[in-house]
């Protein structure tokens, strides 16, 4: 299964249908970063990491901003004890057959990182 959020981006006025993410606190390595924000935004704890992605930029018509995808395993039970108090998020345990419904959705908004995420999930599963 992979795990999607839904959570609410106030640029946007809705909900973005994405993957747990968050800001690199410090001098964290991204897979620091992904064992903590997960840990905050989800309750599943990192098991381990299949891939890291290089920094890439985000959206350099605009910002200098980079991201880093890390692809993992992790395991427990979702709950959302660790968000921050102004975070509107939910997060899913979804298979290849419901990311694929998902996508379908053309009420949906998403994140055009997790988008792509989501396609490959569902032609290759996990990783």
């Amino acid at each position: 299964k992979l795990a999607v959020t839904k959570e609410f981006r106030v640029p946007v006025g809705d909900y973005e249908w994405g993957l747990p993410a968050g800001l690199v606190d410090g001098d964290e390595f991204p897979g620091e970063t992904a064992i903590r924000e997960l840990k905050e935004e989800t309750n599943l704890d990192l098991i381990s990491i299949q891939e890291t992605s290089p920094y890439m930029f985000n959206s350099a018509g605009l910002t200098n901003e980079v991201v880093s995808i890390v692809f993992c395993h992790a395991e427990g039970s979702v709950n959302y004890s660790g968000t921050e108090g102004g975070e509107d998020i939910e997060c899913f345990l979804m298979t290849k057959s419901e990311v694929q419904k998902l996508i379908c959705d053309i009420d949906k908004k998403f994140s055009a990182k997790a988008y792509l995420i989501f396609k490959r999930f569902i032609e290759q599963g996990a990783w």
